[in-house]
Parts: structure tokens; C-alpha cells; sequence
């Protein structure tokens, strides 16, 4: 091939002549006759690359389009170049041609052309028939599935396509037959925007397009500037508004750094001869030129130049440039088109979006925000998807589309298109933005929410939003709100904004199922996600825990101690009770309560308690006849829980980093989508605070040095929060990043291993699975003196339930044997089986953090490990898949790594979870990629795609903090 003959010459430049043809008289000869061979071959791999672009029904991918033997000369090699720029030069006209007589073509690129042809013909295989469909429907939104079908196949040109024998011009002009025949007398599709208030002043340049269009002398070209890139979706939604109606697909051209010059010209070619085809009322427009290389700029002056010289304005309509910024090539070339056309007042924009989520959705479009994360969002998305199930027969109608930092428009269609849900049915789709998005969301989210198509034209797909579809936004808490804020359309959505109060505490979790449904569209079976809710048993449960530890139910010392006290015989306990007992134990002044840490935590605690009432040593009637000494130690014990279950549920990030948390309250919200407008969490009740509950320092932190950073002390110093928008390179970067300098400042104030007592309370097992004692760790000597007194360690030592012990002269043995009982059940079964993992030194510190993850891992908390590279965060993991049985799937995460591959291997391990007792996932510096959208829905979410992560896949994840 071509480029193994270039490294040849390569070779021959460097090298000597070879001992038979040295002296020979040709060799000079031969290789000149070389080196023109190649330049030769050089230019007709130009040529035919070029066909292919222009999309030669001839030339596909991996197509041989060419072989040379060394005997050809280098003149045969030039007559078949000639020929090939013959045939370049004729399929240019070619198509220039049949684009200028069939005015349908000019709706689809060059590569849609050849799918087109190619696909057309074999319409009846119903998989073609499913890919051509949402193509042909960019003309027609409005055109009939089954008489579209018919029409192609007795049309003559269908034969056309069909024949090999047919030239590829014969087949470009027969498929535009094809298109006029089937859209030429279609009537044009206007979705009207009714009842709008109408702005306060119509604009000097928004009359003077009217005028244009109503065929007054003149050039209908024009070109207006947004006051900033972001607004750019709010000035064209405003120019569409003031004709109170819907931009349609064919007339909006919305342009990224990907928009080609091609795609210009079509959209231009439209506008051209739109009278000629009845849509004098198109206002075609070209939104985001500033985005345009400056190559493309140039190419689509120079298109424009062309064809006003070629056609004139005669069949024309009128065309919009918008920019967001000034001094783009292609705005100083039109300046003399220049118009001053604002943008519409908010209310009026968000009054549009409102009429159009009312008319052409489903139901309702709704973006939910929060004054912080863990508020509920994703929470009160499934609420709504679940009664919109409920309106029909409790079929699973969620899909689950996540817009990531690497998320371009081929994703989000495919993303989009793989909807799993019964297309008899609705579809909730639940848009979940991530943190950090790249800078062009905001149009893709104006194309589907207001155009109501994507389309990907490199894999010929196109994305048609259903009108009996909804759309539910989720917008992320970011500091500073430095993602919304860059999302300008998404804030003119009918917003739902979520506040901490005790009134949307809901007793209710959600629960996601994988259904199977047959798929019409894709002909193929595959897993839809239904959304139900159950009682919440450990949230109720450790609120009766608390409410009792609040009265001091517990306390032998106390007038309300209650011996006979059982949760299942408590009563109920009211929301706002529940949520001031919850915010008491896990908030602070500098970190909110948040529902995400009251479900963690309750979780947790919930599976430690439920364990406990379990255990005869928690039966007070019985303690007090057995022993009457240990009737105190429920209650010493429940508190000591508690401060496990606040260490291990508990943010270790401090959780503000400054900026309005009422950033994203809508202004005015419509009442039907008001939710929880009574301002921020009210205060803790004055009722009396659960006894004991405090966070321990360590030894060391204690005696002096850098005082220890837990979460109920956390800070953020005023003086280091400056303006985002200093820090955030939006275009390069995505929307929504921070500066470096707040981040390190904000992790500094994160608390380390060492500074906290961390203290472990877990129960014992036997093979059975009953409890047979517990170990009380930390990494505070003096820490159990706190919660025990002597009197009580006494009788405790006499019944052989020792909790004083010195764990740092645990052995090997010991300590796998102490993981073994705290897993207890099957694993304890077949420990003596087990090979015993001898290669990993325990010492009480990381004893302390294997437990940690393993009680993590338990109850289904997440676990990201920390540390310096070499600290041992692999060593550990790898002892601890040994030590429990399961089987370990490591991933190494670098910056070449995609979503797609993450996905792929978490799938394979999902496929595989049979073996063994599970799997254990340990993705290795997940902070090396950009893929961290990703990590938190598989981590934190527990999802994949629409499809809940099943429990005993076990996931690990580990950082390394200079890469923060």
C-alpha cells in the first residue's frame, strides 16, 4: 500500500546503493521513476479520499481501490490518475447539479446519501426499514409510517437504487426523485406558541426581517451578537417567540467546533429556494457561528458569495447569523447585515418553554435543582416517574440518560435511541447532567427540548422526541452554581427546587427493578427499569432507636428507663420528629443535613441495631435476672454505635465551598410545580440532644499539632473564595470546573486517617449467622473509658465478654480469623478451606481500615480509598478479596481510558458474579481519568445505564490526592 511504499523511498533516502547496482547507468533513472510513482499515487490517494467525502456511491470504507505492480510505469500510473480527477470533477458537478433540481437532497449530508441508497432498497428487512425511518422524518416530522413504506417501494426510482448496473448519478438523481415524490406536496409542519405575552417593544431589526420575508427590496440576510456565548440558545429562542411559534429542524442549524462547511451549505441551499417549495415562512437561522473554526467561517462566506451569485434572492426567505461573541470572521465579513435584536425578557422565555412543554410533551417539562446535593433530586424524579407508572398498570416506563463530561452528540443520540421501555408507552427520561459537562449541552439540550431532534449525521442517526414522552432535568449543586449557571436554557425550564426541611422527608425508599420488554423499534428483548417504593424500615427503625436514646429509655439511671422496650412495640414516630433526631446526630453548622447522609446513615446503623436486638446480651429483662450489673450496657453500647455509624456515614469532605445555596430558586414559579417554598432547614428542636453523642479526637491530634479536621468542625475560610469565573475555562474545559487552588484549599480541610478515633463497633458470628459477642476498636486508647465505666468492663469481663484488648498485638491469624467471624455464615463454614493469605503484615491501623471497608462493603456504603501512590492501598484490597472469598476484577484507570471501556469491563464482571461468594471491583486511581460522571452513577448511584448494580458486586475505588 501507499504508505508502506512512502517508507520505502524513507529507507532509500538513507541508504547506500547496493553492491549489484552499483555503477549500474539506470539507477538514476530508476529512481526518478520511483519517486514519480509515488507522488502519483500520493495524489490519486487525494483524489479518492476526496470522492469518498463527497460521498461517491462507489467508495466505501476499507475499499482497495487500487494496486500497481512494480513493472507499471510511471505514465499508466498518471492515465489512471487522470481518469480518477475526471471522475472527481464529474461527480462534483454531479452533485451540485442534483442538489440545485431535487431540493429534498439538500436535507441530508453526502454520507446520508449513501446510507440512503444503500438502505432504501432493502426496506422490507425490518432492521433497514427501523434506520431509514428517523432519517426520512428530518423532512416530515409529521409523515406517515406505513405510507411513507409504500410509497418507496412503487416508486420507479426505488428500482433505480436497487439495480447494480445503475450509474452512481443515476442513482443520486433517482433518490431525489424519490424525496420530491414523497415530500413535495406534503403540507409544512408549524407548531404555534398561542398565548403569548407579548414583549414590550418589537425591535427595529426583528421588524426588518419580517419585512424581508414579505418580499421587500433588499438582501435577507442578517446578523446579530448575543451579550454572551451562553446566551446564544436564549437569542434565538427569542427571535422564534416574537413569530410565536416552534423552530422547526430544518430551519435552526445550532453549530459546535464539529460543524462542517457542508452542513452550512444545505442549510443554505434550503433557504435559497424556500419559496420555490412553499416555506416562505421559514426563518432559517445559524446559531453559535463563534464556535465555527475559522476555516468553516471563510467556507460559509464564500458558499454564501456563490450562490447569491448563482441564484439570488428571488426564491429565498430570510437568514439569521447569531454569535456570541464579536469579531468573528464571518460576522465582520456581514457586518453591513448587522441587527440589533435582544433577548426577551426571562419571564417571557421561561412562559415559552412552559407553553411548550405544555403542548408538545408529554407532560410537563421540569429541572430539578437543590440548595445542595443529597437534597433529593434524583428522590423526587423517581417519585414522579412512579406515579406516572401508576397512570399505566405499573409498567416500567423510566429511561435513565446521563450527560457526562465526554458526552458528544453521537453519545447522547445513541444514549437517547437506546430507550428499553414498551414504545406502546410513554417514557419518563430522566436527563441527568453531571458536574462538570462540556460547553455545547446547553444547545443539545435546546435541540431536544425545543426542536425536538438530535441528529448525528456522522452514523447517520437522528434522535425524534415523542410528544407522549416527558422529560425530567437534573440539575447538579456545584459550587458556586458554576454549572447551571452556564446552562442558561436549562434554567428557563419550569424548575423544581428542592430544600432541606422536615416536610419532604419521606418514610418511603425507591426500589429499581430490571424488567424485560419486547422492544418493537429495536426488535430485540432488553432490560427496562421499574420504580416502586418501600417502606423505609431502617429509617423508622433507628428513629425509634434515637427517640428512645433521647428519652433515655436505656439509662438504668433514668426515670424513663424501660426494660420492656422493643422497636417493633415503640410507636411511630412523626417526619419532623424523625428529621430533627437524624440532623441532631449528623449535621453541623459548615455541613448540612442532607437526605443522602441521613439515608447512609440510617443504612448503617440500621443494620447494627437490628443485629443488636437480636443478641440476648441487648435483652434487658434478661440481663437484669442473669446479672444485674449489665442492665447499663445497652445503653453504653447504642451509643457507641451511633458514633460508628457517624464515622462511617458521614461526609469526609467538608461540604460548602461558598456561593448562594438559593442561586437556582426560580424567580416565579408556576404553583403546580412548587415544592417546599418554606425556606432553609429549620433548627433542631429544643428538645433534649441524644447523651454522649460527640466526636473523639485521636491521642495525638489531641495533645497538640494541627487540630483535627472532623466533620462536625469543619471550616471553610472566607478569605479564600473568589470569583469562579476567573478559574473556569469554559470552552476548553467544560462548564462547570473549579479552580485548583479551591479545591486543594477545600480537601486540605478534609480530615485525615490519624485524626480522627474512628471507632469500630462490630458483632461476632457463628456459622449459623447469630451473634456471639462483639469487638468494640479505635484508634483512641482511651476511647471505650469514655462509654464504659470500670464498674461495668467488671461485670462484663466476668460474663467472658472482654472489650478492653489491645489490638495492636493482634496476630496474622487472629486478625483473618476475626474478619471471618464478623462476616460470619457460609465464610465461616469453609475458612479452615480457605488458603490463608500469609504475604500482608497486619497491624492494628490497618486492621481498623480493612474492617472499615468490609463493614462498608456489608451495608452497601461507598468505599474510596485515599493515599500516596505506594501507601498500600492495592495490598490492602488485594488481602482483603483473599481474606473474604471474592473473587478480585481490578481496573486500572489512566487518562486514555473511555466510559465505553469502563462500562464494557464492569459488564463482564457483572456476567461473571456467579463465582465464588461475589465479585469485588476495585477501580485503581479513578481521579487519573475523565471520566468521574461516570464513577459517581457506579459508585455512589449503584447504576449502569438503566440497570441497578446488583449487591454482591462490591466496589473499591482508590485516588491519589495529587491528582485532585
Amino acid at each position: 500500500n501507499y504508505e508502506s511504499l512512502a517508507e520505502l523511498r524513507r529507507q532509500l533516502l538513507m541508504t547506500d546503493v547496493p553492491a549489484e547496482l552499483d555503477g549500474a547507468s539506470n539507477l538514476p533513472a530508476m529512481l526518478e521513476e520511483l519517486v514519480n510513482k509515488l507522488q502519483l499515487l500520493e495524489e490519486y490517494g487525494r483524489c479518492t479520499m476526496e470522492l469518498f467525502t463527497l460521498g461517491h456511491f462507489a467508495y466505501f470504507s476499507g475499499q482497495v481501490v487500487l494496486s500497481v505492480s512494480p513493472q507499471q510505469t510511471a505514465a499508466e500510473a498518471e492515465q489512471s490518475l487522470q481518469a480518477l480527477q475526471q471522475k472527481l470533477n464529474d461527480w462534483q458537478v454531479a452533485v451540485d447539479s442534483a442538489r440545485g433540481e431535487h431540493y429534498f437532497l439538500n436535507y441530508f449530508t453526502v454520507h446520508e446519501l449513501c446510507f440512503l441508497v444503500k438502505s432504501l432498497p432493502r426496506i422490507n428487512e425490518p432492521a433497514q426499514w427501523d434506520a431509514v425511518w428517523p432519517l426520512l422524518r428530518v423532512v416530515d416530522l409529521a409523515a406517515d409510517y406505513t405510507g411513507i413504506h409504500g410509497k418507496i417501494r412503487e416508486h420507479p426510482g426505488s428500482e433505480v437504487l436497487a439495480d447494480e448496473g445503475s450509474s452512481e448519478v443515476a442513482k443520486l438523481n433517482a433518490l431525489g426523485t424519490l424525496l420530491g415524490a414523497l415530500f413535495s406536496s406534503v403540507p409544512l409542519v408549524v407548531r404555534p406558541l398561542e398565548g403569548l405575552r407579548p414583549a414590550r417593544q418589537q425591535l427595529q431589526g426583528d421588524l426588518l426581517i419580517r419585512s424581508m420575508q414579505n418580499r421587500e427590496r433588499g438582501v435577507p440576510v442578517f446578523v446579530c451578537c448575543a451579550d454572551e456565548a451562553s446566551k446564544v440558545t436564549e437569542l434565538v429562542l427569542s427571535i422564534y417567540a416574537r413569530r410565536e411559534r416552534v423552530p422547526e429542524g430544518e430551519e435552526l442549524l445550532l453549530c459546535s467546533s464539529h460543524t462542517t462547511v457542508e452542513q452550512i451549505e444545505l442549510l443554505l441551499r434550503r433557504f435559497f429556494f424556500a419559496r420555490a417549495h412553499g416555506r416562505e415562512e421559514r426563518l432559517f437561522c445559524v446559531g453559535n457561528v463563534h464556535l465555527l473554526p475559522y476555516v468553516v467561517q471563510c467556507g460559509t462566506v464564500e458558499a454564501l458569495q456563490h450562490f447569491e451569485e448563482m441564484f439570488g434572492f428571488a426564491q429565498a426567505s430570510a437568514l439569521v447569523f447569531v454569535s456570541g461573541q464579536d469579531n468573528q470572521m464571518l460576522t465582520n465579513a456581514l457586518s453591513r447585515h448587522n441587527l440589533a435584536i435582544s433577548v426577551l425578557p426571562q419571564e417571557n422565555l421561561m412562559e415559552a418553554v412552559r407553553k411548550i412543554g405544555e403542548k408538545y410533551h408529554g407532560r410537563q417539562l421540569e429541572a430539578v435543582a437543590g440548595q445542595l446535593n443529597g437534597v433529593g433530586k434524583t428522590h423526587h424524579i423517581y417519585r414522579r416517574v412512579c406515579e406516572a407508572q401508576a397512570e399505566h398498570g405499573d409498567q416500567p416506563m423510566m429511561h435513565h440518560v446521563e450527560i457526562r463530561e465526554t458526552t458528544d452528540i453521537s453519545a447522547l443520540v445513541q444514549a437517547l435511541l437506546n430507550d428499553p421501555t414498551d414504545p406502546a408507552l410513554p417514557t419518563a427520561i430522566h436527563i441527568d447532567l453531571a458536574h462538570i459537562l462540556p460547553s455545547h449541552v446547553d444547545t443539545l439540550m435546546f435541540e431536544l427540548l425545543v426542536v425536538g431532534m438530535l441528529r448525528d449525521t456522522q452514523h447517520n442517526a437522528v434522535y425524534h422526541r415523542r410528544q407522549k414522552d416527558f422529560f425530567m432535568v437534573e440539575i447538579p449543586h456545584t459550587p458556586f452554581e458554576l454549572t447551571a449557571n452556564s446552562l442558561s436554557f436549562c434554567l428557563l425550564l419550569p424548575r423544581t427546587f428542592l430544600r432541606m426541611v422536615p416536610e419532604r422527608l419521606d418514610a418511603e425508599m425507591p426500589a429499581l427493578s430490571n424488567h424485560w420488554v419486547p422492544s418493537i423499534v429495536h426488535r430485540s428483548a432488553r432490560p427496562a427499569t421499574l420504580v416502586t417504593f418501600r417502606d423505609n424500615r431502617d429509617m423508622m427503625l433507628i428513629g425509634k432507636t434515637l427517640f428512645a436514646m433521647r428519652q433515655e429509655a436505656f439509662n438504668p439511671k433514668s426515670p424513663n428507663f424501660n426494660v420492656a422496650w422493643t422497636a417493633a412495640a415503640a410507636p411511630m414516630i412523626d417526619t419532623a420528629t424523625l428529621y430533627d433526631l437524624l440532623a441532631e446526630v449528623t449535621a453541623s453548622e459548615h455541613s448540612p443535613p442532607s437526605f443522602l447522609v441521613f439515608a447512609n446513615f440510617t443504612k448503617f446503623l440500621g443494620a447494627l441495631v437490628e443485629a443488636a436486638e437480636g443478641w440476648n446480651m441487648m435483652n434487658l429483662q434478661l440481663l437484669q435476672n442473669f446479672d444485674p450489673g449489665l442492665k447499663s450496657f445497652k445503653h453504653c453500647l447504642f451509643r457507641i454505635l451511633v458514633e460508628t455509624a457517624r464515622d462511617f456515614a458521614l461526609r469526609q469532605v467538608p461540604k460548602r465551598m461558598g456561593g448562594d445555596v438559593d442561586a437556582l430558586a426560580p424567580p416565579t414559579l408556576v404553583p403546580a410545580l412548587e415544592r417546599a417554598r418554606s425556606g432553609l432547614s429549620r433548627t433542631v428542636s429544643g428538645a433534649p440532644s441524644i447523651p454522649g453523642l460527640h466526636r473523639e479526637r485521636s491521642d495525638a491530634s489531641a495533645a497538640g499539632g494541627t487540630p483535627a479536621l472532623n466533620r462536625q468542625r469543619s471550616r471553610m475560610s472566607s478569605s479564600t473564595q473568589v470569583q469562579a469565573d476567573s478559574e473556569a475555562q469554559v470552552e476548553s474545559t467544560g462548564v462547570g470546573r473549579i479552580g485548583v487552588t479551591q479545591y486543594v484549599e477545600r480537601f486540605d480541610k478534609m480530615p485525615s486517617w490519624e485524626s480522627c478515633v474512628h471507632p469500630i463497633a462490630n458483632f461476632k458470628k457463628n456459622e449459623t449467622g447469630m451473634i456471639i459477642g462483639c469487638n468494640i476498636m479505635s484508634l483512641g486508647s482511651d476511647f471505650l473509658s469514655n462509654f464504659i465505666d470500670r464498674h461495668l468492663q467488671n461485670s462484663l469481663n466476668l460474663n467472658d465478654l472482654k472489650l478492653e484488648r489491645d489490638w495492636s498485638k493482634v496476630t496474622h491469624s487472629e486478625a483473618v480469623t476475626l474478619v471471618h467471624q464478623i462476616e460470619g455464615g457460609e465464610l465461616l463454614k469453609k475458612s479452615n478451606q480457605l488458603a490463608t493469605p500469609t504475604d500482608y503484615v497486619v497491624t492494628v491501623d490497618n486492621l481498623l481500615k480493612l474492617i472499615s471497608i468490609q463493614q462498608r462493603l456489608r451495608y452497601g456504603l461507598p468505599v474510596i480509598l485515599m493515599g500516596e501512590t505506594g501507601c498500600g492501598k492495592t495490598a490492602l484490597v488485594k488481602f482483603l478479596a483473599r481474606t473474604l472469598d471474592f473473587r478480585l476484577h481490578t481496573l486500572d484507570i489512566h487518562g486514555g481510558i473511555t466510559d465505553d471501556a469502563i462500562v464494557e469491563f464492569l459488564e463482564n464482571v457483572i456476567a461473571t458474579r456467579g463465582e465464588k461468594r461475589g465479585a469485588l471491583v476495585f477501580f485503581d486511581e479513578i481521579n487519573a481519568a475523565n471520566c468521574m460522571a461516570l464513577f459517581k452513577t457506579i459508585i455512589i448511584d449503584r447504576m449502569l445505564g438503566n440497570k441497578q448494580i446488583p449487591p454482591e458486586i462490591r466496589i473499591i475505588s482508590c485516588c491519589n490526592p495529587y491528582r485532585l
